[in-house]
């Protein structure tokens, strides 16, 4: 999948390789965190003001991620998350902890792009 400025993700077993499209200089901290590899309810520490990729591999379901844990709450930023479709999240200022469930067992893979 084509993820960002010229960088190619591929999941391979527990393993994430990142692959560059050119040589052109890279600004950031590049880190993966694997989130969770159990169904269920979970959270996450990040970083406010940082965007993250995040990449669901291929037949491990879908994820609702949310800043408040809340669905309900008119507040929420929320974002879905299907298998195969890396996307980014940039978290809000002031927020730590980013909440996210799944109703199959999954994995779900967070990188920092930018801080």
């Amino acid at each position: 999948s084509d993820t960002g400025r010229g960088w190619t993700a591929q999941a391979e077993s527990d393993t994430v390789i990142f692959t560059s499209w050119d040589a052109s200089s890279r600004t950031g901290t590049y880190d993966l965190t694997d989130t969770t590899s159990a169904a269920g309810s979970f959270a996450q520490t990040v970083v406010g003001g940082v965007t993250y990729l995040v990449t669901i591999p291929i037949d491990d379901g879908t994820w609702l991620f949310s800043i408040t844990g809340v669905t309900s709450v008119a507040a929420n930023r929320e974002w879905i998350g299907v298998e195969g479709v890396p996307f980014t999240i940039t978290i809000p200022k002031g927020v730590t902890t980013l909440y996210f469930e799944s109703d199959t067992v999954s994995v779900a893979y967070m990188v920092v792009l930018a801080e």
